[in-house]
């Protein structure tokens, strides 16, 4: 899963649609087989046949599929014939599967007024049809008619879907949307390469990656992996309709001509990137070995269950450590400061709340989400870090009963240490460095006071006027506040937020967020804080005499 990035969501349904599962690819060719198969998908569906009603499959004379599926089905009852003020609506949602594009199953809208059927978000995809009892003329974009002949009402697209008509160039070129793209060229007729471009610097540079991609992976998984500077930097893109390609948790990208740089040429940046990353092997066969394609019915993504390899360290504030153990049978054993704790399998989760992180159960019964790289951590002082990140259902609880929080943070750039070492190599350091450390202590004490940016520091507790509550703050280290925020129920939240403030506001007051919901607003004038959050806790807070 790709750091840096919000959530993204393209339509409550269009990435399900997007991905349903695909057949096994047919390898007959030729009209004669095609009208074999056609016969064979007329047994297997419904015999039930409705004239002059559009849902339901069709084939056409060479034995071509069209299917379609009308979500909204209200609008199969309209009586067309009626004026149009009082008929009602007569448009809605539909899927269907086209006999020029036979290999995808495509979100679109339909219009039974008009006759047209229209791809989401692609008005240049746009088919007309005419119908007389069981028969269906389909006329695609390019003028290209198809004679239908209806054979069922059932739709069923993991019948209907034919991989066989999917060919590397049909799907080969650049799907772009503002800074971001998918470029996809031709390897072979059976396999495809495949780049994700960010613009960068005024020119696209290739971030991630995957060669000789089997052409049966976009019939067979709905999505491609790519890898980039290492095999944790994991991403996946997906298809929505034959023109437009979803980045996972970006945006959708649609096809275009060409990229317009001049300077950019994709054979000499893919030699770069080679260069660059001589340990990474981009081949496809070899990411699959490492990366699981996730797809939790509603989101598609990527994951390395294997993380625990090398993200080892994992810190709570400064208080209580998390270290990892891989062991060769896919067990992680954990060390919660300094002891063993519990272990839990590599390979064994869940999708999470979202598609940015899993859930494992730990040989306890522990829960907890793994966040690959969690946007919303504020443990770097002056800006959102994306470090890897554990966070437990519940508090966990050393042997010494010390309650060491839920939420660890990965700090492999560090050799992580238990608190009893902590505390010995802090005595040790005093020792040696002398009235000189103590010193500067006092001078960023000093400091911190004098700093007006540090109003924590004088005013840090505070009552709430429009009812019950109240605001504790706690400084826990030279990064992070800690906010009690006790609501008019007497529930308290908790929210940690950066020292310094993520922004000014119009009337001078710092503000600060703890994840999407919560705003955090300090005004120096009258040192006052007011919250927009949920009603409960909603409100202004003034300091405690």
């Amino acid at each position: 899963m790709k750091v840096d990035r919000k959530k993204f969501l393209i339509g409550t349904g269009v990435v399900v649609l997007a991905v349903a599962a695909f057949c096994i690819a047919n390898p007959n060719n030729g009209t004669h087989s095609q009208n074999a198969r056609a016969k064979e998908l007329a047994k297997e569906l419904d015999e039930t046949v409705t004239e002059d009603s559009i849902q339901g499959t069709y084939v056409t004379d060479d034995g071509k599929i069209f299917a379609i599926d009308i979500n909204d089905t209200d609008i199969l009852g309209v009586n067309l014939l009626l004026p149009k003020g009082i008929r009602g609506t007569t448009d809605g949602t539909c899927s269907a599967v086209f006999p020029d594009q036979g290999w995808l199953e495509e979100y679109a809208y339909i219009d039974l007024a008009e006759n047209s059927i229209c791809l989401l978000d692609d008005k240049e995809t746009k088919y007309t049809y005419e119908m007389d009892k069981k028969n269906l003329t389909l006329t695609n974009p390019e003028n290209e008619k198809f004679e239908c002949r209806k054979i069922s009402d059932e739709y069923n697209a993991d019948k209907v879907i034919d991989s066989s008509l999917l060919k590397p160039e049909d799907i080969a070129g650049v799907y772009k949307d503002g800074d971001l793209a998918i470029e996809i060229d031709k390897n072979n007729k059976e396999s495809l390469d495949v780049y994700w471009l960010e613009f960068k610097d005024s020119e696209y540079e290739i971030t991630a990656m995957a060669t000789n991609v089997p052409i049966e992976t976009i019939i067979e998984k709905g999505a491609i992996a790519l890898v980039g500077e290492d095999a944790y930097d994991a991403r996946c893109a997906y298809f929505i309709t034959r023109r437009r390609i979803a980045f996972e948790s970006y945006k959708a990208g649609l096809k275009v001509a060409d990229l317009t740089e001049d300077d950019y040429d994709v054979s000499k940046k893919k030699e770069q990137v080679l260069k660059n990353h001589q340990d990474i092997d981009y081949d496809y066969t070899s990411i699959l070995k490492k990366i699981d394609i996730v797809n939790d019915g509603t989101d598609i993504y990527v994951f390395n269950p294997y993380w625990s390899e090398t993200n080892k360290h994992f810190n709570y504030f400064e208080s209580a450590y998390l270290d990892l153990e891989y062991q060769n049978d896919g067990t992680v054993q954990i060390f919660l400061n300094g002891k063993k704790y519990t272990s839990f399998k590599a390979t064994e989760y869940e999708p999470g709340t979202d598609i940015f992180s899993v859930i494992y159960t730990c040989e306890n019964g522990n829960r907890f989400h793994y966040y690959p790289q969690y946007e919303e951590d504020q443990l770097t002082y002056g800006e959102v870090s994306y470090l890897p990140e554990i966070q437990f259902y519940e508090s966990l609880y050393d042997e010494s009963d010390q309650d060491c929080g839920g939420k660890f943070v990965c700090q492999n750039n560090e050799v992580k240490k238990t608190n009893e070492e902590s505390e010995d190599s802090y005595a040790e350091s005093s020792e040696e460095s002398g009235q000189e450390d103590i010193d500067l202590v006092e001078d960023e004490d000093t400091s911190i006071e004098s700093d007006s940016d540090v109003w924590f520091i004088t005013y840090n507790s505070f009552y709430r006027t429009r009812d019950i509550g109240g605001i504790e703050i706690n400084v826990m280290n030279d990064a992070v506040m800690f906010v009690q925020c006790t609501g008019s129920d007497g529930t308290v939240a908790e929210w940690e937020m950066n020292l310094k403030p993520a922004e000014m506001g119009d009337d001078g007051e710092y503000i600060y967020y703890y994840g999407k919901g919560i705003k955090m607003s300090y005004y120096p004038s009258d040192h006052h804080i007011h919250v927009d959050a949920e009603d409960n806790y909603f409100g202004d807070y003034y300091p405690n005499e």
